[in-house]
Order: structure tokens, then C-alpha cells, then sequence
């Protein structure tokens, strides 16, 4: 009788113990799922941190870095000899040029993409009707002859694409502010109607260039107005430079660098507008302590000459504004060859990864 009722209290403890091991797998699957939900659900509510604003909380005061702009409030720029500003774009090395006031993200190619005329000798039949140098002709490529021979004209758009500071479409322009480096008076800030096809430069850029990006590459890229007004040589502050930049406007996906972009990439404090980077054997301002460093103080020199956007202010529409191997700024003849870095901006919308150093560069999320 007490062996039966023994074993009945071992069928008894044994129930019990099973049940309870039940209950605590049960238990313990229900914890496991209900955690992973969790994770799951915090995942999916993590708010990206847009491009600009990840950015910005990097602005530096001094050293290389993201520098606030001085002359532009809210937007940022990259300054200094080797800021972290690389960016992996297209599968190519860029860098990043601003942080814009709109939160699109301007870079540029860090290599020289070739080696081209910002216009081309075999584009005058698109640029101007006239064969040879007419003093009296009203257009402004028309003034962009030397010799007999067209050096390409300097003006980056056209009258279809061309706008001032309201956005208004503009037919004409001056190439001479009676101050350029050949000044002629009677041409002295005189408005010339502007061509009806762009630079050959822009032309393929924006067609041959930009198409053989494959679909994704485009989906980051936002068409943006780029600033191509005439800047002078010798203006008294960096703010008057940038306000001459913008007076004249294009719209479109890709461009180049601008005049004052390079100047204000430099944390030389000799640099302290258009002027100081001019050849100081022109008597204009240039500084030679400015461009002799090169690259020491600005990432955007390179051992190459290479092109801006704007015109440069002269007797003739042919000089563009360049770059040379030495560091200083000068006028160069549009229809020679010099290297191109494209620039262009990217959405407001994207998002970054990596740390911006040549070894870990910005990847688009």
C-alpha cells in the first residue's frame, strides 16, 4: 500500500515539473518574440538623419574642416588644405564642396574628369553669326575674336537659359565692367545680346556627360542654379565678389566650380577675396603669399590649370576665368583646352554614411 501511494506521489512531482518546464519555455519563446518585436518596431521608427543636418554638426572655427560662410548665411563650406569632406559618388572619388542654404549638398570630382575648351572653335556657327572681329557688332559672342580667328566665347549659357537675380530670363550682358585687365571704354559696361546655344562645355556636360550616368546616379542629382555673373579683378571685399557672382544665374544638372567657391575654400588668411589670387604682376591686388601656397591652405588647387564658370572681364568675350598650375587666377582663351571637374548637387533628401576621410569616404545611404 505505501510502494502504490509512493509511486502515485512520483507520477505526481514528475506532472508538476513538466508542466512548470512548459510554462517556462512557453515563457521564454513569448519574451525572445516579444523583445524582437521591439527591436523591430525601434528599428523602424529610427528617423534618418538628412545629409545636410548630419553635416553641420561638424562646423569647425578654425583648422580644416566645415567652416559657416561669411558672406552666405546658412549655408557651410569645406576649407582648408585636406578637409574630410570625400565622398564616394558614381563609384568615382568626389568632394564635397557646401552645405546649402536649401540642404542640397554641392560637390565636386576630386580627379580632372579631361581635358577640354570651355568653347570650342568649331561652335562659333552656334554662337554668334558673325566670321571676323566687327567692333560695332551688337552681339556678345561676337566680340570673341582675335586675329581673325575665333577663341570661343566666355559665356557659359544663353538667352534661353541665362537669368539675373529674380530668376527673369536675360538677353544680354557686358564682358567689359571698365575695369578688366584691357579695359576699353567704349565697350565699358555696355550689354551685348547673348548667343542661343551654350558653351560647348556646358553642352556636353549636360548631355554626353550627365547620360551616361546609369538611373540611380541621376535619381541624386537635383537640376540647381548656378551663379555665372561677371566678377571683376579687383573688387574691395569678398561679399562684393559674391554679389557680382550671383547677379546672372543658370539652372541646370551640371556645372563647374565657381570663382568665389575657390576663394573661400582657403583658410589662408592672405585670401581674402577675387583680387589677392590675381597675378600680382598685374598691379590688381593679387598677393603672391595667397596663390604661391597652392594647395597648403585650399583642397581645390590642382597641379593642372583648370576652368571656373565665369566670365572673365576684359576687352573681348574670349578669356574665360581659370585656374593655373602656379594657384593664382587669369584670364584664359575659351577655345584652348584645360581640365574640367564637373560639379553638381545632390538632394536635400539623401542620407550619408562613413566619415568623410580619403580612407573612409561619405557614401550615399
Amino acid at each position: 500500500m505505501r510502494e502504490l501511494k509512493r509511486n502515485r506521489n512520483k507520477k505526481h512531482v514528475t506532472i508538476v515539473m513538466g508542466t512548470a518546464l512548459v510554462l517556462l519555455f512557453v515563457m521564454t519563446v513569448g519574451y525572445a518574440a516579444f523583445a524582437t518585436n521591439i527591436s523591430i518596431n525601434a528599428k523602424g521608427n529610427l528617423k534618418k538623419i538628412q545629409a545636410a543636418d548630419m553635416l553641420k554638426k561638424k562646423v569647425v572655427t578654425s583648422g580644416d574642416g566645415l567652416y559657416a560662410d561669411a558672406t552666405e548665411q546658412g549655408r557651410y563650406i569645406y576649407r582648408g588644405g585636406n578637409p574630410h569632406n570625400y565622398i564616394t559618388f558614381n563609384n568615382e572619388t568626389w568632394r564635397i564642396v557646401s552645405v546649402e542654404g536649401d540642404g542640397t549638398i554641392k560637390i565636386i570630382m576630386d580627379d580632372v574628369l579631361a581635358s577640354m575648351p570651355f568653347d570650342s572653335s568649331s561652335n562659333q556657327a552656334n554662337r554668334t553669326s558673325t566670321t571676323s572681329y566687327d567692333a560695332s557688332t551688337t552681339e556678345y559672342c561676337g566680340h570673341a575674336y582675335a586675329t581673325g580667328t575665333y577663341y570661343g566665347c566666355n559665356v557659359w549659357g544663353s538667352n534661353q537659359t541665362t537669368t539675373d537675380v529674380n530668376g527673369t530670363l536675360v538677353s544680354s550682358m557686358i564682358f567689359d565692367d571698365g575695369r578688366g585687365l584691357h579695359s576699353n571704354q567704349s565697350l565699358a559696361n555696355k550689354s551685348f545680346y547673348l548667343p542661343s546655344e551654350e558653351a560647348s562645355l556646358n553642352t556636353y556636360l549636360n548631355t554626353t556627360y550627365y547620360n551616361g550616368f546609369n538611373g540611380e546616379t541621376k535619381s541624386f542629382i537635383t537640376n540647381h542654379n548656378y551663379n555665372v555673373g561677371l566678377v571683376g579683378l579687383d573688387n574691395a571685399t569678398l561679399a562684393a565678389d559674391v554679389n557680382q557672382e550671383k547677379q546672372k544665374n543658370w539652372n541646370g544638372h551640371i556645372g563647374l566650380m565657381s570663382i568665389t567657391d575657390y576663394v573661400k575654400a582657403s583658410t589662408n588668411s592672405s585670401c581674402t577675396g577675387v583680387k589677392t589670387y590675381v597675378f600680382a604682376g598685374w598691379g590688381r591686388g593679387g598677393v603672391e603669399a595667397c596663390y604661391n601656397s597652392k594647395g597648403q591652405y585650399n583642397w581645390l588647387y590642382s597641379d593642372t590649370i583648370q576652368w571656373i564658370m565665369q566670365p572673365f572681364p576684359d576687352n573681348v568675350s574670349h578669356n574665360a576665368w581659370g585656374i593655373d598650375n602656379a594657384g593664382y587666377m587669369f584670364g584664359v582663351w575659351s577655345y584652348l583646352d584645360a581640365s574640367v571637374r564637373p560639379v553638381l548637387y545632390l538632394k536635400s533628401s539623401i542620407t550619408l554614411l562613413g566619415q568623410g576621410t580619403s580612407q573612409n569616404p561619405y557614401t550615399i545611404d
